[in-house]
């Protein structure tokens, strides 16, 4: 995947494309940020679903971004 494909992703996030992960994530990734250390496809995509029960229309906005090889 491009890094322009994974910026698109999170940037156009919606219930409806909160599957798509299996296409962004490795099966055995891992995901960390201030409110959740997720283990695998199933926890990350877990944690974007609780999100939209949560929250009201949350959104994500990209001005900068890091990738190292395949790590981003």
């Amino acid at each position: 995947m491009k890094l322009q494909e994974l910026i698109n992703w999170y940037t156009d996030l919606t219930p409806e494309t909160i599957p798509l992960i299996e296409g962004i994530y490795h099966e055995q990734a891992s995901f960390r940020d201030p409110f959740n250390d997720a283990r695998g496809v199933r926890q990350i995509e877990a944690i974007f679903e609780h999100m939209f029960v949560v929250t009201q229309q949350p959104v994500f906005r990209i001005s900068a971004w890091q990738a190292q090889g395949d790590v981003a």
